[in-house]
């Protein structure tokens, strides 16, 4: 189902999400510029975003006029014929013709419910059950002409034809649509390159990894692209001692699946997918005391935990 500004939901929650990582690497531009792979990498997946945002509007455009033009030929039609049978209902009931009493509801329903590929029948068939009153001396009374039955159904041929124009129409409209869902190919690409790129990020010249910067551009990475549809736990492990400081290496075992995580140069550790409910994860280190502790994950939220490990006796 596409949304308001025609992406489908999926398309847009990923493209919401490669804007906020984009806005991210907009905070620190120094950082960016300071560092060669992503010098060269945020620009082009900038330049990837702009493209997708450039062809939605078109694409809007398009899809609009044809549905705003089929509709108001129908609706015009719709409302005569309404009209033509409410006004021959009412005969129907006073001359006691239960077939074209039936015939008359059966249509002023049918009218606004039935599909455009139907819509031509529907109203031959109403003409066809007021067609044999259309000269009767009473019928004559309530003012409905065959002139205007006749209207009507130029009208209705009219619409029908417009139908296969309407759908060329659509097929273009489906084809910037596939050329949309294309754009998204290398950003997914690029997501691929910038999660290796910050896995690996070690600035050279001896200096110091700039831990702010790392942590809030892999922590985006992750929250953006997977808090939509994941459940995430995180966090960081540190020394128990004044400055905090971090460990790396450290590994949060979930002991229900196994499955685990390894903190990074800056101690943060991330773990995805989880169905949700209580989790008991063991938390370790060479040369520390080994913990374990019991958390409670709900589907599609983030959880973030920091754990402080002791030096072993």
């Amino acid at each position: 189902m596409p949304t308001r500004d025609g992406l489908t939901k999926d398309q847009r929650e990923e493209l919401n999400a490669h804007i906020a990582t984009d806005k991210m690497f907009g905070l620190f531009p120094l950082q960016v510029a300071g560092y060669e792979p992503l010098k060269e990498e945020v620009p082009l997946h900038k330049s990837h975003i702009d493209a997708i945002n450039t062809l939605l509007p078109e694409k809007m455009r398009n899809t609009v006029i044809i549905t705003e033009g089929k509709n108001e030929k129908r609706l015009s039609i719709e409302e005569k014929y309404k009209t033509i049978c409410s006004i021959t209902l009412a005969f129907a009931i006073k001359t006691g013709n239960t077939s074209l009493a039936a015939a008359m509801k059966l249509g002023a329903r049918n009218i606004s419910y039935v599909a455009d590929l139907n819509f031509l029948v529907t109203i031959e068939n109403i003409n066809k059950a007021i067609t044999p009153i259309i000269e009767d001396v009473d019928y004559i009374k309530f003012c409905i002409t065959a002139l205007m039955l006749s209207s009507g159904l130029a009208d209705a041929t009219t619409f029908s034809t417009s139908l296969g124009a309407n759908r060329q129409a659509t097929e273009s409209v489906s084809v910037a649509t596939a050329a949309v869902e294309k754009l998204f190919i290398p950003l997914r690409q690029d997501k691929t390159v910038i999660d290796l790129i910050m896995e690996y990020y070690n600035p050279k010249g001896g200096i110091k990894p700039d831990e702010k910067f790392y942590t809030s551009i892999t922590s985006s990475l992750i929250v953006n692209h997977l808090a939509h549809v994941h459940t995430i736990f995180d966090g960081h492990v540190f020394m128990d001692d004044a400055d905090k400081t971090v460990i790396k290496g450290a590994q949060i075992k979930n002991k229900t699946t196994g499955k685990l995580a390894v903190s990074d140069l800056v101690g943060y550790f991330n773990l995805t997918k989880f169905r949700g409910g209580l989790f008991e994860f063991e938390v370790s280190a060479v040369g520390y005391q080994t913990i374990t502790v019991v958390v409670t994950l709900v589907v599609g939220k983030h959880l973030t935990m920091d754990f402080t490990l002791k030096g072993k006796l």
